[in-house]
């Protein structure tokens, strides 16, 4: 389980299938005093859910530990969504794509 402020490291863990979890108990002093919001908004396209405080982090990661660290189906879906193409030819359609050019 990944436990992730804002990072973009969760992309590598959704794309793995791996349950994840977003500890954000500083966003709107993190939005002050660094990026605003941009394509990605966490609460529609998160891979995981939002916790904003100590309590309901630990909550969350007693319900993963039950669950067997199993995927909510809400998520699976936008990782389904996000990440289209489970064949293992990325490399080999970025090299076609690059040596098009």
């Amino acid at each position: 389980m990944l436990i992730t402020d804002y990072s973009s490291v969760i992309f590598d863990f959704a794309y793995l299938y791996k349950r994840s979890v977003y500890y954000q108990f500083d966003l709107k002093q993190f939005r002050q005093g660094q990026y605003k919001e941009g394509y990605f908004k966490y609460d529609r396209d998160g891979f995981g859910p939002i916790c904003t405080n100590e309590k309901d982090l630990m909550s969350e990661i007693s319900s993963a530990i039950h669950d067997d660290f199993k995927i909510n189906k809400k998520y699976r879906k936008r990782i389904d969504e996000t990440f289209t193409l489970r064949d293992n030819k990325n490399s080999e359609r970025l090299f076609n794509i690059l040596n098009d050019k």
